[in-house]
């Protein structure tokens, strides 16, 4: 062999190593192609104010919803009530923490603005809730988790989430920080950053307070169609030691070991969100929020921002409501 294919072939040998070890933190596995999800029904969220779903958890056998639009209410779903799938489940009593001390000024000002001028005070982003039944809520405007005694008396748990996440690269954007909260085990949180970088942040409980102990960059997936979009994070789902990740913008379910969070097989919507039947008039971004497993059912709810369906033209309609979507459990949710 010629000196020049011997270097030839070590050349590419080492461009395959380094390609293949871009993303450091989190890679993909052989898997195959992402599985379409099977609709089995929607409900309709029917509120007398302006209702955008956020978060959505299993508490205690309850599927529980909070929207990034209500300060100070916690939602309960009934997915066999067609009449009337939504309830108050609790009211809850907050102060705004101090913001965090490390966010840029432009990013702080913000925040005070939209407390003034909105009624996003808080920005509820995700809901979960730990093996005692105690409600812990993902605060985005604030980079802080809130706990939720049992009288509805919020406790704020993570002063230092942004200082650790920003180390990482992530909350680089305004309004794409603290996306998804997922309970794992007897003192665990993980926490979704939305984009931008988008990853996942481990939080553990100990010696009476929590600290973070692991941040995770997740690469672009390797089944993204819409190139245009910023890859996202929008909801954590976990049981039976796996992650299960919302990608709204790629319309997919991931599931992920908890070792590595490396993805293990992918489950698409898509076919579902994109469909003349609940296709949106703002399709920029994709607008599934929440991810909750209970029994036989996955449950996604998602949040149209008010605005219409595509499919109201033809009755001049303007059905604006989010809505409640129920998919077929996967038979291969969780491995064999």
């Amino acid at each position: 062999m010629s000196n020049f294919s011997f270097v030839s072939i070590f050349t590419v040998i080492v461009l395959i190593y380094f390609q293949s070890s871009a993303h450091a933190d989190i890679t993909y596995t052989d898997i195959e192609r992402p599985q379409p999800l099977s609709l089995i029904d929607s409900l309709p969220l029917y509120h007398e104010s302006p209702l955008q779903p956020s978060g959505l958890s299993v508490c205690q056998n309850r599927l529980l919803m909070v929207s990034d639009n209500q300060n100070s209410s916690i939602y309960e779903l009934h997915p066999s009530n067609k009449e009337h799938p939504l309830s108050l489940f609790q009211k809850i009593i907050v102060s705004p923490p101090p913001l965090p001390s490390s966010l840029p000024w432009k990013e702080g000002i913000k925040t005070r603005l939209s407390m003034l001028f909105s009624s996003k005070t808080y920005d509820w982003e995700a809901i979960t809730c730990d093996n005692n039944g105690n409600i812990y809520l993902a605060s985005e405007a604030f980079f802080n988790i809130a706990k939720i005694d049992s009288s509805g008396c919020a406790h704020w748990q993570m002063n230092n989430l942004y200082q650790d996440g920003a180390k990482k690269g992530f909350f680089s954007v305004y309004n794409g920080g603290v996306e998804g909260l997922a309970w794992q085990g007897k003192n665990s949180l993980y926490i979704a950053a939305e984009r931008s970088k988008r990853g996942l942040i481990k939080a553990q409980y100990s010696s009476n307070k929590w600290e973070v102990t692991g941040t995770h960059l997740v690469p672009d997936s390797e089944f993204s169609n819409y190139p245009q979009r910023s890859q996202d994070l929008s909801g954590l789902w976990q049981e039976g030691g796996y992650l299960f990740t919302l990608e709204r913008n790629n319309f997919l379910i991931c599931r992920r070991n908890l070792n590595k969070l490396s993805v293990e097989t992918c489950w698409s919507y898509s076919h579902v969100e994109n469909s003349p039947e609940f296709l949106y008039r703002d399709t920029h971004f994709g607008i599934a929020e929440g991810l909750a497993r209970l029994e036989n059912r996955l449950y996604i709810v998602v949040d149209n921002n008010e605005k219409a369906r595509i499919s109201n033209s033809a009755t001049n309609t303007k059905n604006t409501h989010a809505l409640l979507m129920v998919y077929k459990l996967p038979e291969n949710w969780l491995p064999d």
